[in-house]
């Protein structure tokens, strides 16, 4: 060996050195900050959500395989399987092995609604099956998953004044969600905006109000309670 090869060696150790030592990108700015593990695309998550945690996608879970490395677990896209799976307690991916580690671990898991695959097929099809999908979300519900809806974010009400002295204090008038009816017929296009007025989970109806079966099956399906009282 010369010594222009040789020192082309020197270099190369050198520099294979300095690379083994140097940090991996990013790694500085993620150290001290809690991190999320995400079920889908990490881009799915909301900011209110994240609040400056590192987001980790499943590769990094199966990678490590130590859920206890995450402060929460937030499912943003589920496939039908892995929904289904999740219900009924099967590790069949890791999606779901990763899931139900969290919640027997104790630790938050969050659902973005709208990253459930059958919500957009709502009143097109088979509202028995859809129910069933309702069914499964509402059992994850009571594993302890907490269900999150960016469309159903409101601004707190600024809290009531208080009633002047000697005043009796005003009463809300209770409002309803019954709508008037000429024709006295609940088709499924008028259950669903029934559905969507609903107040506290039930449907208000007037007492002569006739419902077609597509519109009840709606309703249940919605986990809605019809009441005939208007």
């Amino acid at each position: 060996m010369n010594e222009k090869e040789l020192s082309a060696l020197i270099e190369q150790i050198v520099a294979n050195v300095l690379a083994e030592k140097t940090p991996c990108p990013g790694a500085a700015s993620e150290e001290g900050r809690d991190k999320i593990l995400v079920v889908g695309d990490t881009a799915a998550v909301p900011d209110a959500l994240s609040c400056g945690a590192v987001l980790c996608p499943l590769a990094d879970y199966e990678q490590n395989g130590n859920i206890r490395r995450y402060k929460k677990v937030v499912l943003a896209k589920l496939t039908l399987l892995e929904l289904a799976d999740l219900a009924l307690g099967r590790a069949s991916c890791p999606a779901v092995q990763a899931a139900m580690e969290a919640l027997l671990n104790g630790m938050e898991v969050l659902l973005i609604e709208e990253g459930l695959p059958h919500r957009g097929y709502s009143g097109k099809g088979s509202t028995r099956l859809y129910a069933l999908l309702e069914e499964y979300v509402r059992t994850l519900q009571s594993f302890g998953v907490k269900s999150y809806a960016a469309s159903r974010i409101v601004t707190p009400a600024p809290a009531p004044l208080a009633a002047p002295k000697f005043e009796a204090p005003k009463t809300a008038t209770p409002t309803g969600t019954g709508i008037k009816n000429p024709e006295r017929l609940i088709t499924e296009s008028l259950a669903k905006n029934l559905a969507a007025a609903a107040n506290g989970g039930t449907v208000h109806l007037m007492k002569n109000a006739i419902v077609t079966p597509s519109a009840l099956d709606l309703f249940r399906s919605l986990g809605l309670t019809v009441e005939k009282d208007l």
